[in-house]
């Protein structure tokens, strides 16, 4: 991955140009998708693993740099394997249902693309932003919290109605 080479080399600067356009393309991505109906099953799925797999490789070299604290990359990780476990569990168990992103989940991703991008500027050409990256931090935590919390009460609501059903 092209950014997480650039943040090893400590090319900051590119790093967090190219973290900007793949941030910008990626909304944009969305946004045509969404308001021109081009969305797909496949671009459904395929989207947020892309975010997931940047999202994460960044946050570990971040961490391993010693930019980032352990604890935000585990709750990051830790997220994603619980969503994607749970949810091939959840096909087990009740079959074919449609995944949908939820608003915290999405809350989450931005925060994370906002964290991920203010340390990447802080360590570029934006070093006012230092005072900024432990309350965005916090704030990103709380809501990967939030929309763990949620996506486990929604996947809840799945497995009672399967079983009811059975």
């Amino acid at each position: 991955m092209p950014i997480v080479l650039l943040v090893r080399a400590g090319a900051f600067p590119e790093a967090a140009a190219l973290f900007l356009v793949a941030a910008l393309s990626d909304g944009l991505d969305g946004y045509i998708a969404k308001r021109f109906s081009g969305v797909t099953p496949f671009g459904t799925v395929l989207d947020p693993v892309a975010d997931k797999v940047l999202m994460a490789s960044l946050f570990v070299t971040l961490a391993a740099l010693g930019h980032l604290p352990v604890w935000i990359v585990a709750l990051v990780i830790g997220r994603d394997i619980m969503i994607v476990v749970g949810t091939l569990v959840l096909r087990v168990v009740a079959g074919r249902f449609r995944v949908e992103p939820l608003l915290l989940g999405k809350a989450s991703t931005l925060m994370q693309i906002l964290l991920g991008g203010a340390v990447l500027g802080q360590l570029s050409i934006l070093p006012w932003l230092a005072p900024w990256i432990a309350p965005l931090q916090i704030l990103t935590a709380a809501t990967i919290v939030a929309s763990a919390v949620a996506y486990v009460r929604s996947a809840s609501r799945l497995w009672l109605s399967a079983r009811a059903a059975q």
